[in-house]
């Protein structure tokens, strides 16, 4: 599902910027509220991977490295849930988006 999410809005975003067109508010936020969802989901499949792998193949290895990463990527404040589900909820109710919302 989030593959699918996150393959369907690229080719979406590829599509409007190959036009010239302006991305819309309800787009904006439609990304942004699906990105926590593609990033959860990576970082539940990796959490699964690693405890699979067991920790004798983690230490300093590129499975950790990247572990690592994703958790760190994971935990930026533009890929958190619950903002980015409030802005989208606001946008499509028509409640006016806060000053500075970033979208």
């Amino acid at each position: 599902m989030a593959y699918a999410l996150l393959m369907n809005d690229v080719h979406e975003m590829a599509s409007v910027a190959r036009s010239g067109a302006r991305f819309t508010a309800e787009q904006r936020t439609r990304y942004r509220a699906d990105a926590p969802t593609v990033a959860s989901t990576a970082v539940t499949g990796a959490m699964r991977l690693v405890r699979n792998l067991g920790g004798s193949l983690l230490p300093e290895g590129p499975v950790e490295q990247h572990f690592r990463d994703l958790h760190c990527m994971a935990s930026h404040f533009l890929l958190q849930a619950e903002p980015a589900a409030e802005l989208y909820g606001r946008q499509q109710l028509g409640v006016e988006l806060p000053a500075g919302a970033r979208i």
